[in-house]
């Protein structure tokens, strides 16, 4: 940059000016050469040969402008006309480059001097790096100061008379610190922060005052309920009553440390309202959590837990299932503890997200009354099956002892009835009827409720069992009825499951015969036997057109429910009660629904216990 300047050899004038000029030549650092108005060079000193690094014979008489150590020699030349045709100095930078090709910043002065010029230079190479160092570090300071995203401001305490801090002035602020308080710099800065927020409380004033007092930096986490957002703050001394505050906005990280907070108590209270004992551990030393039902369980204090870990399960092979917990392994125990309880430990191991074991949980369970429970259940049912055999051992001499006497009354009440029918009068012939009647149904009855007593116990074992083979020994066993009905039976394709093979041919006789037994006088009987697959279990119909069921709140699979009257359908009501309990046994169920054709539909379910098991092609009427 070129600029007017007073010259140093002002007083160089007059009849002095030669020995002057040698005396300032020989005793300054300062680079001279004494120069003609055309530029040529006329003399100059040792400090001036020694940047050139080249002798006064080589220099002396040469073009100034033109020397070849210039590195801009057009920049150096806009010296000459100001110095010579202004008549004044002229000032610039000029770059030199010396013999070895290091640069050097020159500050070239030009002074008018008589008939001549006298060149001053300076080497301020060393000053002019520093202050572009400066510059760049301070527009490195700016450019982090402005893209940083710490919220920062620099504060000036503000003192009242008696020399406390009443207030603090804004001197400077960052672009995050716009945003994260939503403050203009332009409406805050050389302005207090009580005269923006007169709110602020005291406290704060007081707390930065601290800083500046004990020259000691602070850091905090302060709510600005004035704003409505927490800061993480780090306050720092700067001297001359200043400090700085460097900022964070944290607002969303405490939301979610509370939320966090809150979630953790909500499950923690869930876990001391569990019956069980839940504990937490890292290894197989110490329990990093357990609720209040775990110190219950083992009568221990939470001290003592605290104090000894996992060592209060006494049992070495409790350690056992929490040592393999840890290796990955889940595991469980019973075993009784030392003051007779009976518990039951499972232990499962927790893992990060990238599957590695990072600790154990463990679930504790006292299970005393629960086997003294079970004991006391098993011992109920071995006793109850005792006694199902003893009534069944009774029912099965009962009926047969039962059956003689009927057997013997009807057998002479018949032989009565043949020898002297139509020799008494007509009461008699109907006494002896009924008397025959009675002791039939009776015989009957005691049998059916004997098949009935013995469905679950005397049943074969289960097996392979085609439904449509049993579906035919069902309609052989029914074919006097089928005759004389003049019914027409449709079987349809039926699968093979696995069941009881005479007690599945009971079901399909006892719904046949029913339904040919409830026939319509109206149109001739037509019975149709389906199957179907139904998810995993199979589903069996056996529609009729019959007279139908009516609407009924009364359970018709109920032992001894009877719809109709015994004169026109005859039979014990015991019927239906067996297919369901055979049905049961098999783990299915069975019920009816009115059939759109007219009649009843009877269904019945059984689980697939044989996969793709195909239906069997055979049908027929």
């Amino acid at each position: 940059m070129i600029d007017g300047s007073t010259p140093r050899s002002a007083c160089l004038d007059g009849a002095g000016a030669g020995a002057q000029l040698s005396s300032l030549f020989a005793t300054t650092d300062t680079v001279y050469l004494l120069l003609a108005l055309d530029g040529s060079v006329l003399d100059l000193n040792r400090a001036a040969l020694s940047l050139m690094r080249t002798s006064r014979d080589s220099v002396v008489g040469r073009d100034f402008w033109s020397l070849p150590w210039w590195r801009d020699q057009a920049a150096v030349a806009t010296l000459r006309p100001r110095s010579t045709v202004a008549g004044r100095s002229a000032r610039a930078d000029a770059v030199w480059k010396d013999a070895e090709g290091a640069l050097h910043v020159i500050d070239l002065r030009l002074h008018p001097l008589g008939d001549t010029l006298l060149a001053e230079g300076t080497d301020v190479t060393e000053e002019r790096t520093t202050r572009e160092r400066l510059c760049l570090r301070e527009h490195q300071y700016h450019t982090l100061f402005e893209n940083m995203l710490s919220g920062f401001a620099r504060h000036e305490l503000v003192v009242g008379p008696d020399g406390k801090p009443v207030d603090y002035r804004f001197l400077e602020v960052n672009s995050a610190f716009e945003r994260l308080t939503g403050l203009r710099r332009e409406e805050i800065l050389e302005r207090t922060v009580l005269e923006i927020m007169p709110e602020t409380e005291l406290f704060w004033i007081e707390t930065y005052a601290a800083v500046v007092r004990d020259n000691a930096p602070i850091q905090f986490v302060h709510h600005a309920g004035v704003i409505g957002k927490c800061f993480e703050v780090v306050a720092y001394p700067l001297g001359r009553n200043q400090f700085a505050c460097m900022f964070n906005d944290i607002t969303s990280e405490i939301e979610a440390i509370n939320r966090l907070k809150a979630s953790e108590q909500y499950y923690h209270s869930l876990l001391d309202s569990s019956p069980a004992g839940i504990f937490y551990y890292r290894n197989g030393r110490d329990i990093s959590y357990c609720n209040h039902r775990f110190y219950d369980i083992l009568q221990v204090s939470p001290e003592a837990a605290q104090e000894y870990g996992l060592k209060i399960l006494p049992d070495p092979a409790q350690h056992a299932v929490i040592g393999a917990s840890l290796e990955g392994r889940s595991g469980a125990f019973e075993g009784p503890l030392p003051t007779g309880r009976q518990i039951y430990l499972l232990c499962s191991p927790l893992r990060t997200e990238q599957g590695e074991v990072s600790g154990g949980i463990g679930i504790l369970q006292d299970v005393s009354e629960r086997r003294a429970r079970e004991a006391e259940t098993q011992a109920l049912i071995t006793r109850l099956t005792e006694t199902n055999t003893e009534l069944e051992r009774f029912a099965y001499v009962a009926s047969h002892d039962l059956r003689e006497p009927l057997r013997t009354i009807a057998s002479f009440t018949q032989l009565l009835q043949r020898r002297y029918q139509g020799r008494l009068d007509a009461d008699a012939d109907a006494f002896i009827a009924l008397i025959v009647a009675g002791a039939t149904r009776m015989h009957t009855l005691i049998g059916d409720l004997l098949a009935y007593s013995r469905i679950s116990d005397n049943g074969g074992l289960f097996k392979a069992v085609d439904t449509t083979d049993a579906c035919k020994v069902a309609l052989q066993n029914l074919r006097e009825s089928i005759e004389d009905a003049k019914a027409t039976i449709t079987v349809e394709p039926l699968p093979s499951i696995t069941g009881d093979p005479v007690q599945i041919m009971q079901v399909f006789q006892n719904l046949i015969g029913n339904a040919l037994k409830f026939r319509s006088d109206s149109a001739p009987c037509h019975i149709v036997v389906s199957a179907g697959q139904a998810g995993d279990e199979w589903r069996f119909s056996i529609a009729d057109n019959g007279i139908g069921i009516a609407e009924t709140s009364q359970d018709i699979f109920e032992i001894f429910r009877r719809l109709h009257g015994g004169e026109r359908y005859p039979g014990t009501g015991i019927g239906l009660t067996i297919a369901k309990r055979i049905i049961q046994r098999h783990g299915g169920d069975i019920w009816y629904e009115p059939n759109p054709a007219g009649g009843t539909v009877f269904h019945f379910c059984i689980p697939r216990a044989l996969e793709d098991a195909a239906p069997s092609p055979t049908s027929g009427s």
